[in-house]
């Protein structure tokens, strides 16, 4: 069912941009009506002769919803450039009849220049900016006011507001203002106009003779894209924190442990790579290898490891023209004779018993592939590793808990990964990719092999202490997803993932999740600059988005869910306090993604392992 509400969920949003303005209608008056106009000639407050404002009364006979939008029948004389606005008000006097404003507006649009409506009738939609509740069975009052000050409008440039004089048949009436409001003095009549309301949500301004562009054609998917991720987050933290962990079974006492390959592909890492060494050898699972394999090393990485003294320690020294973490996987997982393959990266600090807990889960649960729980090593280095340390808390528990629980295969994460040597070939080996660790999920999975997540097993590795090079580490990793995506096109796998595990389907093509969020900046900006500034033709550019609160209440549920999720993944009560503290900005932290895809955009030619290889040595 949870996982229902994952998947589908996202249908609830799509809903809300999808209603189109002219299907909102609360009240409205036939332009086929109209037989006459009154003109709007002053700045509003700045003159009493001639009018700043007309509008029209009306009855709320809908059930409750947010103002939207209004429409007015309208057409220019000379060459009027003041800035125009639809405003709402409650309503005063007698309804029909003598109508008018009551004091202070509830909610106004976004102004429409004069200077962009046609000099032939035509109807403008004034779209609100502001969020006013309407009440169903309330009088209202939508006017139609110039601004204070600012362009021109006077006697030979003005506006005029179409509307019935002769035959009015409306049930509210029309009302004026030259100083002061006032019902129509020249009698009863009513404006030719439409009022709508909002489901979810429509931003934009009015334009000149109705003329309108619309980029819902952007947001509406957009809209929908992103909700997808908002509910696949909600449903997974939902899941790790309300469901128990799977509890690892320990088998029975075994004489014979199976032999487990330890692969350490290294370059050029002379500095750390003894330690590495030393901690495998240190696992109370004794049975094991240790595979080093100093891949295009310009350092002394193959002599520092030769001098550890174990006939379990076995150095290779690989050359080649290509790069890559694949290349030495391969190279060691050829040289190796263990029936469990671990491999780690070389800054990582290893728990003394990872190997035996995740041997345990493999043995005792069946798992072909296994991932043990990641934690930052260095949290205390400053605050940009720490801020990596809480996303490893967070998402990566969130995600391989979570899908593990509801009996999706789980995630790997680059270290600490065990596979099944036969599980290995099946598949075809490691590919030599830019992220291997997903590519080996992916294709495991493809084809059948069970991946699981050992919390118990802990593997700690370092996170980069500046915002440059985790640009540089993360674009690797965009770029990853975009190559992984090709290659499964090519092998027709990529269906057959979303079938298997839709999770991991979206996961994979979270690139364009960051790029639907830049497309929402570049809508903002445009419209902004259009509807505020007119710096394109006359005109004006709408577009759909979710609605404030639904967006407002998903991001708390999720900041919510987050605190449970550190609260259960943090080992002390001073880590978890120093989380919650930092989560206002691990929400910044978070926008670095934006910065990810743009270098992506640029240097793409420039992103491979060796460009952007990870430097360590950032510990206290």
């Amino acid at each position: 069912m949870l996982f229902i509400f994952a998947v589908f969920g996202p249908a609830i949003t799509v809903f809300f941009p999808v209603v189109r303005a002219e299907d909102n209608l609360i009240d409205s008056y036939s332009k086929t009506n109209q037989d006459d106009y009154v003109k709007i000639e002053a700045f509003y407050w700045n003159n009493i002769t001639r009018y700043a404002a007309v509008g029209q009364t009306f009855n709320m006979s809908s059930p409750n919803a947010t103002i939207g939008s209004a429409q007015f029948y309208l057409k220019k004389i000379g060459n009027p450039t003041v800035d125009l606005y639809a405003v709402l008000y409650d309503h005063a006097e007698e309804f029909g009849t003598t109508g008018i404003p009551f004091i202070n507006a509830l909610a106004s649009s976004i102004p429409v220049n004069a200077s962009s409506l046609n000099s032939s009738w035509a109807l403008t939609t004034f779209t609100f900016r502001e969020q006013a509740r309407l009440i169903e069975g309330k009088k209202y009052c939508i006017a139609i006011q110039t601004a204070s000050a600012g362009g021109r409008i006077n006697a030979l440039n003005y506006v005029n507001v179409g509307l019935d004089f002769s035959n009015s048949s409306h049930e509210g009436n029309c009302f004026v203002y030259d100083g002061r409001w006032i019902a129509n003095p020249d009698g009863p009549a009513d404006l030719c106009y439409s009022v709508y309301f909002a489901v979810g949500g429509v931003i934009g301004g009015g334009g000149g003779g109705g003329s309108s562009f619309s980029l819902s054609f952007l947001t509406i998917p957009i809209s929908v894209f992103t909700s997808i991720y908002y509910f696949m987050w909600l449903f997974l933290s939902i899941v790790h924190v309300s469901k128990k962990d799977e509890l690892l079974v320990v088998p029975k006492f075994n004489p014979h442990p199976p032999l487990v390959s330890v692969l350490l592909p290294c370059r050029n890492e002379e500095a750390v790579i003894g330690t590495v060494i030393q901690q495998t050898l240190d696992q109370t699972h004794k049975n094991l290898e240790v595979i080093v394999v100093a891949h295009n090393c310009t350092d002394n990485t193959a002599q520092v490891a030769r001098q550890i003294k174990d006939p379990r320690v076995k150095v290779y020294e690989l050359n080649t023209e290509e790069v890559g973490k694949g290349l030495g996987l391969n190279y060691g997982a050829k040289h190796a004779e263990g029936e469990i393959f671990i491999y780690f990266d070389s800054d990582s600090i290893i728990s003394k018993d990872y190997i035996e807990k995740v041997v345990d889960m493999m043995v005792s649960k069946g798992y072909d592939v296994v991932q043990g729980k990641i934690v930052g090593s260095n949290p205390g280095y400053n605050k940009l590793c720490f801020l990596q340390h809480m996303e490893n808390q967070i998402f990566l528990s969130m995600f391989w808990a979570g899908k593990q629980k509801v009996g999706l295969p789980a995630g790997l994460g680059g270290t600490g990964v065990s596979i099944k040597k036969s599980a290995l070939e099946k598949i075809g080996g490691f590919r030599n990719i830019l992220i291997e660790d997903f590519d080996l999920c992916v294709r495991a999975q493809v084809a059948g092999e069970t991946v699981g997540y050992c919390r118990e097993a802990v593997v700690y590795d370092e996170k980069v202490p500046k915002y440059g090079m985790l640009i540089k580490q993360r674009s690797r990793w965009m770029a990853g997803h975009i190559q992984l995506i090709s290659n499964m096109i090519k092998d027709k796998t990529l269906g057959k993932l979303f079938i298997k595990n839709p999770i991991d389907f979206f996961q994979l093509i979270s690139p364009v999740y960051t790029l639907c969020l830049w497309l929402g900046v570049f809508v903002g900006i445009i419209t902004t600059l259009q509807n505020q500034a007119h710096i394109f033709s006359g005109g004006w550019i709408s577009f759909y988005y979710v609605p404030l609160l639904m967006f407002l209440g998903q991001t708390l549920a999720l900041q919510l869910l987050f605190v449970l999720i550190l609260r259960k993944e943090c080992t002390t009560k001073a880590e978890f306090l120093k989380c919650v503290l930092n989560l206002p900005l691990f929400y910044i932290y978070s926008m670095h993604w934006f910065w990810v895809l743009l270098r992506l955009a640029f240097y793409r030619n420039k992103i491979t392992w060796a460009h952007t290889k990870t430097e360590h040595g950032f510990r206290r």
